[in-house]
């Protein structure tokens, strides 16, 4: 019924997705029952949902809009219950694109808009009839950021974006120079967008004043998208031609130490947890194994002060 009902309020067309159907401006295009919807360039893909797992449509969507459309993608979550969207929020925002919620308060179920929000990602928090005109507002500021080296003066060359990296480090406690230098310019162009600066230079002059939009930039580049098992060659060469030799070697009474240099939110810590406990299980071997974050050095089962939090005790 959702078709005829949203019919009712708007003049634009409201179309039940079709597999291979090319999306269309001032359109709007519904998810069929039983299905879930992707983006494959400017195609909509449908496919079954699986009727025993776990369903989580809008991840999944948001997910292919980022890799279809990457800076250009824009996410809104509105009123709902459950978490969908929070996962397909993290890859919107890690393709620059802009994420938007619905004031928790004028939500009738507000669960997916508090999820959304707590991952601290989302750009604007506003009431629903305030969002569209944002939307509109955010795409036609388009900018390109002139991030090449600037000439102030015949003395010095000065590059902004050594001294927004400065910034980070001075205020954020991070050294962002070791970081792709790509990454950190596409998180600051995004940053720019969402505050409408035009250029690099009054970037940097926003960042000097403004000591939230510094700890926000440093979050911004330090987004974590990940999952578990994220690169499965990677890890099954891990675990027969490491892993397994290791445990091999240790005596049940020594314990293994496992040093995780990102832990992040934790998949990579816990997909290494998960490799050595399957190949305890095949050599019949328990020797105790202890996951430490390497740069906080914490445990797994305690907080991670360098990053967000690490899950409940193995």
């Amino acid at each position: 019924m959702m078709d005829n009902l949203l019919a009712r309020h708007t003049k634009m067309p409201v179309l039940m997705a079709e597999n291979g159907m090319q999306i269309l401006p001032n359109h709007v295009f519904l998810i069929p029952p039983g299905k879930n919807m992707t983006m494959a360039g400017n195609e909509l893909r449908l496919v079954p949902k699986n009727p025993h797992g776990l369903s989580l449509p809008i991840d999944l969507f948001f997910t292919s809009l980022s890799k279809a459309f990457a800076n250009r993608s824009v996410g809104v979550i509105l009123s709902g219950t459950g978490s969908d969207g929070t996962r397909g929020a993290v890859a919107i925002n890690d393709a620059g694109g802009l994420l938007l919620a619905q004031t928790p308060e004028s939500a009738k179920f507000d669960g997916m808009p508090r999820s959304i929000i707590a991952t601290g990602l989302v750009d604007e928090v506003m009431p629903p009839e305030m969002l569209a005109p944002r939307i509109v507002e955010h795409l036609n500021n388009v900018i390109k950021i002139p991030v090449k080296l600037t000439k102030p003066s015949k003395a010095k060359l000065v590059n902004p974006i050594e001294d927004v990296i400065h910034l980070l480090h001075q205020v954020g406690g991070i050294d962002f120079n070791e970081y792709k230098r790509a990454t950190v310019e596409r998180r600051v162009e995004r940053r720019m967008k969402v505050r409408h600066v035009i250029d690099l230079e009054s970037y940097l002059r926003l960042l000097e004043v403004d000591r939230n939009e510094i700890l926000t930039l440093r979050r911004d580049i330090l987004i974590s998208v990940t999952s578990f098992f994220r690169d499965g060659e990677t890890f099954a060469t891990l675990k027969n031609d490491v892993i397994t030799k290791i445990v091999e070697e240790y005596s049940n009474n020594q314990p293994i130490r496992v040093w995780v240099v990102g832990c992040s939110t934790g998949e990579e810590a816990y997909t290494l947890a998960i490799l050595f406990y399957e190949t305890f299980d095949y050599l019949g071997r328990w020797p105790q194994l202890k996951n430490f974050c390497y740069r906080c050095r914490a445990a797994l089962y305690r907080y991670c002060k360098c990053r967000r939090f690490i899950p409940r005790r193995l």
